[in-house]
């Protein structure tokens, strides 16, 4: 985990948000909304400060309950996932 540390950079003032790390990750169902969720704690933890989970629609709600720190996108759809992402590259 040091070594991984090691490649953030150090916060200051002059970050903005995405700054330390933009993720996004795209999976979950009604049934299965622990493992978006589990992952994109992993890089909060982490340092990463811009998560994205692309979900199915019914899964979003239930993963947007899991913390506030997540953008939630209720779709699995290309079309909107995959510009949704780049807009903000």
């Amino acid at each position: 985990m040091e070594s991984f540390r090691r490649l953030m950079p150090k916060l200051t003032m002059q970050l903005r948000k995405g700054d330390m790390g933009k993720i996004a990750i795209i999976g979950g169902s009604a049934e299965y909304t622990g493992a978006p969720y589990y992952a994109a704690a992993t890089v909060v933890n982490m340092g990463a400060d811009l998560i994205y989970v692309m979900c199915a629609p019914e899964a979003a709600p239930i993963i947007k309950g899991y913390s506030p720190d997540l953008i939630v996108h209720p779709s699995l759809e290309p079309e909107f996932v995959i510009p949704v992402y780049l807009k903000e590259r």
